[in-house]
């Protein structure tokens, strides 16, 4: 665009920049590279019209053809290097996520491996070279790996392989590795299954050395082994010393060597693994009640309670409630159930002292509970069975 006299009436008169700048002579030209626009040279003169002549728009024209050219230099020569600073940060930041991985792997003892299953190349990280004992230059084959298999795991690896290459099943197992040094190794394999972009199989995935965790649980199973020796041992001598501890101290509440003692005390021993009903004879004093705690005791009953009760010291008309019990409301005075003595002793020892002061009608239903085992609440009668000795 020319305008050789911007001060004479023309389309862009009313411009305010050309009004407040007063310019005469007026230049536009594009700067186009291989038909795109890239900038524009704008020229103006203050001093006098037709400034821009044939000649002048000429040279200017090739100029322009210059700068466009150099423009655009400049311009992918700024994104070249823009491309190449972040080319640089990525591969900066590849390096350093390789360098985190390969340190986790070495710190987790974990090395990673790609197997392509048609070509069977095989790809292994630096710390499954370093868990393998195999030379970094040295390129991984499937012979080289079953070099280091244990001979046992070699038939059950060979067929784990197979059948991952024939079926495509993610690998998930635990071998033993053999090293050059003789040592072995323990060491657990995961493996995803995936399809490359021709639709071949591969594998991509991780081995895990197990070694510290298979020794570890190996002592700890050998010391739970032995923890369970000494418990059965203590169990064993626990047992023994408290058959001893019985048969020294079986009677401890009874003091006493005489030959009539010890016959009694042996009647004792063969009566109380019974459930039969025990009468025990005696002048006052002469210890029938630890008599009769003897016997419970040593009974299988020794764990339920032993009940003793003194019918000489309750008042006749009183006896059967205290023996039987009673329901609410049978009598006045009655406001809730009360359980009996034989109920209490329900599975313990029952031992009634002095019951021969009872009257003749309160001893008999004492003796058929005694002979029955059963025995009937007062009022509301409910059946109710006693195994009490």
């Amino acid at each position: 665009m020319i305008l050789d006299d911007a001060s004479a009436q023309n389309p862009f008169s009313a411009d305010e920049y050309i009004h407040q700048t007063h310019a005469r002579s007026v230049l536009c030209l594009p700067l186009v590279k291989q038909a795109r626009l890239i900038g524009v040279l704008y020229l103006e003169n203050h001093l006098t019209p037709h400034v821009f002549t044939p000649a002048r728009i000429a040279v200017l024209k090739l100029q322009a053809s210059q700068a466009a050219i150099s423009l655009e230099n400049a311009r992918l020569y700024t994104d070249l290097q823009h491309e190449n600073s972040e080319r640089q940060r990525a591969e900066e930041r590849v390096r350093r996520s390789e360098a985190y991985l390969a340190e986790a792997q070495r710190l987790s003892l974990t090395g990673s491996f790609g197997w392509h299953v048609a070509n069977c190349a095989i790809v292994w990280s630096d710390e499954t070279y370093r868990m393998l004992e195999v030379d970094r230059a040295t390129t991984p084959t499937l012979d080289l790996l079953f070099q280091r298999v244990h001979p046992d795991d070699v038939v059950f690896m060979r067929e784990t392989l197979e059948r991952a290459a024939r079926d495509g099943t993610n690998l998930d197992f635990e071998h033993r590795l053999v090293l050059p040094g003789g040592s072995v190794k323990y060491v657990h394999v995961v493996a995803q299954a995936v399809k490359d972009a021709t639709g071949s199989l591969e594998y991509v995935g991780a081995v895990m050395d197990m070694t510290a965790t298979k020794r570890s649980q190996q002592v700890l199973e050998q010391a739970f082994q032995e923890i369970q020796a000494l418990k059965d041992q203590l169990y064993n001598e626990n047992v023994a010393l408290r058959e001893e501890l019985d048969q020294a101290f079986m009677f401890e509440e009874i003091v006493g060597a005489s030959p009539a003692l010890q016959a009694v005390l042996a009647r004792v021993t063969k009566v109380a693994p019974t459930d039969s009903t025990v009468l025990i004879t005696g002048e006052t004093g002469t210890g029938k009640e630890l008599i009769a705690r003897a016997i419970h005791k040593h009974s299988p009953r020794a764990a339920c309670t032993f009940v003793s009760v003194n019918c000489a010291a309750i008042p006749p008309s009183l006896i059967a409630s205290e023996l039987f019990g009673y329901e609410k409301g049978a009598f006045t005075g009655a406001l809730q159930r009360r359980l009996g003595r034989f109920e209490l002793a329900d599975g313990g020892t029952l031992f009634s002292m002095k019951s021969g002061n009872c009257r003749r009608r309160r001893r008999l239903p004492c003796f058929a509970c005694c002979r029955s085992g059963n025995l009937n609440g007062l009022v509301e009668l409910s059946p109710f069975a006693s195994t009490c000795g």
